[in-house]
C-alpha cells in the first residue's frame, strides 16, 4: 500500500517535514522493490536517512526546548536497532529469498515505525515548533 504525505503530518519545521516526505519516497522505493538488490538499497537508504533525520530532529528540539527530548532520542536508538536487526537479518546473514517474503516481513516494522513515530511521537513537538517559531519572527 502506497504511502502517502498528508497534511496532518505537518509538525510545522520546513526541515523536519521534508525529512519526512523523503522517508515516505524510501518506504514506497522499498515496498517497490522489483528484486533483493532494489529492497536492500532501498533499506540501507532507509536506515542512512532515518539516523540522519533522527539527529537534526533531535537538534530541533533542543532549540525548541521540547521537554521529551531525551526519551524521543531512546525511541529513536530503538528504531534504528530494530530496522538494523532487519537489514541483517534478510540482507546479510539469511540465505536470501524472495523480494516478497523480505517486503512482507519488514513492511509491518517500518510502516508501524513511520506512522506511530511521527503522527503520535513527532506530532508531540508541533507546539513547541510553533513557539519557537513565534520567537524568531519577534526577534
Amino acid at each position: 500500500m502506497h504511502l502517502e504525505w498528508r497534511e496532518p503530518m505537518r509538525i510545522g519545521h520546513a526541515i523536519i517535514d521534508a525529512d519526512h516526505k523523503h522517508l515516505i519516497d524510501i518506504i514506497n522505493r522499498f515496498e517497490a522493490s522489483p528484486d533483493l538488490a532494489h529492497a536492500e538499497k532501498a533499506a540501507r537508504d532507509l536506515f542512512q536517512h532515518a539516523h540522519n533525520h533522527f539527529g537534526r530532529e533531535e537538534q530541533i528540539q533542543k532549540a525548541s526546548a521540547y521537554p521529551l527530548c531525551t526519551l524521543h532520542r531512546i525511541e529513536h536508538e530503538e528504531l534504528l536497532n530494530k530496522l538494523k536487526t532487519l537489514i541483517r537479518h534478510h540482507f546479510i546473514e539469511c540465505t536470501p529469498t524472495d523480494v516478497e517474503t523480505v517486503v512482507a516481513e519488514m513492511r509491518d516494522l517500518i510502516r508501524e515505525w513511520f506512522v506511530d513515530h511521527v503522527l503520535y511521537t513527532d506530532l508531540k513537538m508541533k507546539p513547541y515548533i510553533d513557539a519557537m517559531a513565534d520567537r524568531t519572527a519577534k526577534v
